[in-house]
């Protein structure tokens, strides 16, 4: 085979002047930049390329995606370097519609490749304050929704608008976002305890976890399970190690707060935290969920039109897993939350012809088994390696209760396309 391997800048020339495969490079580098899953790129630009009588192959990674392309003058494999960036809903809705739109005739290839690249080039939705505003209210809501009290939502509450402006900085600085796992772990750490040394009537492991709950890899981690329980092993492989490193980074910045705490008296660690009564009223609980979703709309870069299927997904996992969680225990509970949530999101995608994953991305948050990995680091930099592993081994039942619900859902309510 001949394999020449070329950035995507010039895929023209690559690609000997076909705009049928500079439209499906295009495409597969924007779906995998926003995160798209290896197997449902792998379908759908496959599926596409049989549409438009190319025959061709694809291999996707998490940062790359290789592409085979077969003409006159014989097999050619292609490179595509994959920017990775932040899932943005609305862009995998225009990326989908185009794919649809030259599936079905609606506009030529060219007119793809003009509107793929208009897609990628679009200015952010929302500015930069109003998604700092959003880590706040997600993690106040968190702190409510796993049980915290009025003292738990407003410490996490500071710590998330703090966790915001370093997430806005990291967007601007490309060296800061090499450490940014880090930063915020130390940050929650030291500004639970110290919140929870000044007041109280605040858990500061709550505090913390709740004030970094939307940096955890809870969706990465579920999307690595999934990819290698569809036999894409590279993939899968390469985002569970992505997955975990960003945990181990977190919990990293965690230890050092900790440390950093109590060298300056702010008491034992995260792990020792006393266990605080909620104290607030269950209707608070509903008010919690009933926020979070149009924080999600803004953090996921979704279109507010959008926002029903968004708050049906989030309250259908929420109480899914609460309902699970009863019937199967704790720990197994996330398996009925995830496939009561799968099938409104497939139900969704076949009866409107979108994407899964704008229901199914924000719903999954609600089920994170990244939160049980960020217990399980403060477990161990509080010494208690026994918790640590137990914590551990939890985190992965979790995240294979939840992959093994989303693919019944599948097989009980098919989605129509790849997407």
């Amino acid at each position: 085979m001949d394999a020449r391997f070329a950035n995507v800048e010039n895929p023209e020339q690559r690609l000997r002047g076909s705009d049928e495969a500079t439209l499906l490079t295009e495409l597969a580098s924007s779906l995998a930049a926003h995160g798209t899953p290896a197997h449902r790129l792998e379908d759908a630009v496959s599926a596409l390329a049989e549409q438009l009588g190319v025959r061709a192959r694809f291999f996707a990674m998490p940062t790359a995606v290789f592409a085979t392309y077969e003409d006159e003058h014989g097999p050619q494999t292609t490179l595509i370097d994959v920017k990775s960036s932040d899932v943005n809903l609305e862009r995998l809705v225009g990326l989908d519609r185009v794919l649809n739109d030259v599936w079905d005739e609606h506009c030529s290839v060219r007119e793809g490749i003009d509107r793929i690249r208009e897609i990628n080039q679009r200015e952010d939705r929302y500015p930069g304050i109003v998604p700092i505003a959003c880590f706040a209210v997600v993690s106040g809501s968190a702190a409510r929704l796993i049980g915290g009290g009025l003292g738990d939502v407003l410490a996490a509450g500071a710590i998330g608008l703090l966790v915001g402006v370093l997430c806005d900085l990291a967007r601007r600085r490309r060296e800061y976002a090499r450490v940014l796992e880090f930063s915020t772990g130390l940050v929650a750490a030291l500004l639970g305890m110290l919140l929870g040394s000044a007041f109280g009537g605040v858990n500061s492991l709550t505090a913390a976890l709740a004030g970094v709950i939307y940096l955890l890899p809870g969706l990465t981690l579920t999307m690595a399970v999934t990819e290698l329980s569809t036999r894409n092993w590279v993939a899968g492989t390469t985002r569970l190690v992505g997955a975990m490193t960003i945990l181990v980074m977190i919990g990293f910045g965690v230890a050092m707060g900790q440390r950093i705490g109590e060298l300056i008296g702010l008491g034992q660690g995260l792990a020792e935290s006393a266990v605080v009564a909620g104290g607030l009223p269950a209707w608070t609980t509903w008010l919690a969920l009933a926020v979070t979703p149009a924080a999600f709309v803004v953090l996921f870069r979704a279109m507010w039109q959008d926002l029903w299927v968004i708050v049906l997904a989030v309250v259908v996992a929420f109480v899914g897993a609460r309902l699970g969680s009863s019937l199967l225990g704790a720990q197994l509970g996330v398996f009925v939350g995830a496939l009561l949530l799968s099938v409104v999101s497939n139900g969704y995608a076949r009866v409107l012809n979108r994407p899964a994953v704008v229901a199914s991305a924000p719903g999954v948050l609600m089920l994170v088994p990244g939160a049980i990995g960020f217990r399980s680091m403060a477990a161990f930099s509080g010494h208690d390696a026994l918790g640590g592993v137990a914590l551990a081994v939890e985190m992965i039942l979790v995240a294979a209760a939840l992959v093994t619900g989303t693919l019944l859902a599948n097989v009980a309510l098919p989605p129509r396309k790849a997407l």
